[in-house]
This record gives structure tokens, C-alpha cells and sequence, in this order.
């Protein structure tokens, strides 16, 4: 990549804009989420599968192995969206836990430099194998980045007088897995359905803290929006075939 183009990145990371780094939890938010009696998962490194031996180049090349292979077989869509989920979830999301957050990061290596949320995004589709411009796709406002990634199936957007209603409305909208989320026009990441819990996977900006996994109902930056757009990805059907097939994603 030119360095020139690098500059023009900087200036254009939409998808990210008007986040500030000196938010803090008020109390409420830290009383409410006290009372969450079940942590669940506390961590990404709890979801990781890789073997102790393996780096992140070396489990990239094992991903495109596999998804290489998965062109012959007859699956269901069911059957790669687990595949896709572990590759993303299992595998290359943990790596970057703890990568730290800021508005022009755009690191393509976890743990060294900084990521901004939506870099965290398409880096990390893209390290997986979904054929995507990384630059592109994360310079995109969120409705647009949730466009390009729902390949003709339908962007949902939450707007709930409430947090709570928000999150029990996306609760009960999305199917088990991981999938994309959009915060109004400033925010982007991953929701994760396990066992009916909602988690976020983002590179969180309140603080600095970077890539992390938190529960909905614990995150400040949830709570901090009204407006959401909801994208599936390993139950989307368009999207999987496309990503086995290594098919371009369209960028609106």
C-alpha cells in the first residue's frame, strides 16, 4: 500500500467518527450491570481453539485452507455458518483482544499498533477469507457498511425508546451466532448470540480500552446510542456462499 493512501484512510474513517475517548461508565450503568448474576463469557482468550503452536499468519493460512476446501463439499447453510463462526470467533477475533483502540488506527497485526472500530471489522473479515477492500469497507458510515455486508438479505434497525427494549428487540430478532452491529453513524462491531446472551465484540473507544468482549447490557457504548442496524453474518445464506466462493463484496 502507497503511503499517500494511508492519508487519505486517516481522513476518511467514517465509520468511527464522532467518538470520543474520555467517556467513562456513570454509575448507573456500573450499578445495573452489577446485578448481572451470570458473567458469562468474560474474555475472548475463553473462546480461543488454536493450538499453543500456531500464530496468527499460520491459522490465517489453515482458515484458507479450509474455506478453500468447502467449495466441493454439498453443506448446509447451517453447517458453514458454524464453520465461519469458529473461524471468525474461535479463531482470529482472540488474537486481537487487547489491540488498542484509536480513531486512525488501521493495523493489520493484533496486538501491534492501533485499531479503530471499523478496521477491527473488515480486517478481521477479510483475515478470515470474505473477499473485502478492508480500507473501504471500514471507511463506510454504519448503515452503509451494514449494506455492503448483508449482500441482498435485509439491514434491521432498532430504535427502541429504551437500552433495554433495544436489547431485548435484537434478542429476539437475531438467531444464534455472530453478526454485525452499527451504532447510529459513529460505531461499529460484532454481536455475538450465545445461549440467548448478547454480547459485544468491538474495539471499544470509552477509555481507550481497544478490543474487548462485553456483555450488552454492561456496555457503555450500547448505551450510549438508540439507533442500531443489524446485519447477520453466519446465518446469512448470501454471504457464506460468497465468502466460500471468494466472491468480491460490493461495496455501497
Amino acid at each position: 500500500m502507497k503511503p499517500h493512501l494511508c492519508i487519505v484512510i486517516v481522513l476518511f474513517n467514517l465509520g468511527c467518527s464522532g467518538q470520543s475517548d474520555n467517556s467513562l461508565l456513570n454509575p448507573s450503568i456500573q450499578k445495573e450491570a452489577a446485578t448481572i448474576k451470570n458473567p458469562g463469557i468474560s474474555s475472548l482468550a475463553e473462546l480461543h481453539i488454536i493450538k499453543a503452536s500456531e500464530n496468527y499468519a499460520s491459522v490465517k493460512k489453515s482458515i484458507s485452507k479450509e474455506r478453500q476446501q468447502l467449495i466441493s463439499k454439498d453443506l448446509t447453510v447451517d453447517s458453514l455458518g458454524k464453520i465461519f463462526k469458529t473461524s471468525l470467533l474461535n479463531k482470529i477475533l482472540p488474537f486481537w483482544e487487547g489491540t488498542e483502540w484509536s480513531f486512525e488506527g488501521h493495523t493489520s497485526k493484533p496486538g501491534i499498533g492501533k485499531i479503530a472500530c471499523g478496521y477491527f471489522v473488515s480486517t478481521t473479515l477479510q483475515d478470515i477469507g470474505l473477499h473485502v477492500n478492508r480500507y473501504a469497507l471500514a471507511q463506510q458510515s454504519p448503515i452503509d457498511e451494514a449494506k455492503s455486508l448483508a449482500i441482498d438479505i435485509e439491514v434491521k434497525e432498532f430504535s427502541e425508546p429504551t437500552t433495554l427494549k433495544n436489547i431485548a428487540a435484537i434478542k429476539a430478532y437475531l438467531k444464534e451466532g455472530i453478526h454485525f452491529i452499527g451504532f447510529d453513524q459513529s460505531h461499529v462491531g460484532y454481536v455475538l448470540k450465545d445461549n440467548g446472551d448478547l454480547y459485544l465484540i468491538h474495539s471499544n473507544y470509552i477509555g481507550a480500552a481497544g478490543v474487548q468482549i462485553e456483555r450488552m447490557e454492561q456496555s457503555g457504548v450500547f448505551k450510549s446510542y438508540g439507533k442500531f442496524y443489524i446485519v447477520e453474518l453466519s446465518t446469512n445464506e448470501n454471504l457464506l456462499h460468497d465468502w466460500v466462493a471468494g466472491k468480491e463484496i460490493k461495496i455501497h
